[in-house]
């Protein structure tokens, strides 16, 4: 049995500001992504690497990465803040 689409149902002349319908969409079933915490921060300095603050703060690529998400490692800038403890959730 085909359900349809559930917008076929709606009329728009009868639709105003605040009208709420439901498009059939569970928000249960949505992969969201973890948010890291983080428990130490630090702030980038001149001649910083990502490899040099890996290396210092005695993490791995993987774990690092993983509590600093979307972190471009060629743009760093000073006085940029970045986590090195914390746990990837």
């Amino acid at each position: 049995m085909s359900e349809g689409n559930p917008l076929d149902s709606i009329s728009c002349s009868s639709l105003f500001l605040g009208t709420n319908f439901h498009l059939g969409f569970n928000y249960e079933n949505v992969n969201r992504q973890a948010i890291p915490q983080c428990d130490t921060v630090i702030g980038v300095e001149s001649g910083d690497t990502c490899f040099h603050i890996i290396q210092n703060f005695n993490m791995t690529t993987e774990f690092f990465e993983s509590i600093k998400p979307n972190l471009n490692c060629d743009e760093l800038f000073i006085g940029q803040w970045l986590c090195v403890a914390g746990a990837p959730n």
